[in-house]
């Protein structure tokens, strides 16, 4: 809230859903907007294609990408951001894996995961 408040924040972004969204709204300010793109949590509280107005003008709206490139095809604007769209996604977020696990190590993966999520992703290999 206090981070909020003082960066001026009305949007945020939440792949998690359910409770964490609720969190995200009660700490946003008046007419702000929580955009849920995923259900991390396992629960979809939120419909991703569903908008719900919630109270001090507050709204939580499904974001699913795939209308966005329905809307920009019909347009005929695709090719003009597809570049500016995904050229981020081979840089500034790319995915960094921090150790391979076979599938038989599923077990020692996920241990090894709950200890050292913030140094990055593991990524399970089939046999």
């Amino acid at each position: 809230k206090e981070v909020a408040e003082k960066e001026g924040a009305t949007i945020a972004f939440d792949a998690i859903n359910g409770d964490f969204t609720d969190k995200l709204v009660r700490n946003l300010p008046a007419n702000s907007t929580v955009y849920v793109y995923g259900m991390l949590s396992g629960t979809s509280k939120y419909p991703l294609t569903e908008n719900k107005r919630v109270e001090d003008g507050k709204s939580i709206k499904g974001l699913v990408y795939t209308s966005y490139i329905a809307e920009f095809k019909q347009r005929g604007e695709l090719d003009k951001y597809y570049e500016e769209i995904h050229a981020p996604l081979r840089t500034i977020y790319k995915t960094e894996v921090h150790k391979v696990f076979t599938v038989d190590e599923i077990l020692e993966a996920m241990e090894y995961y709950d200890k050292n999520s913030s140094k990055g992703k593991i990524l399970v290999k089939m046999n």
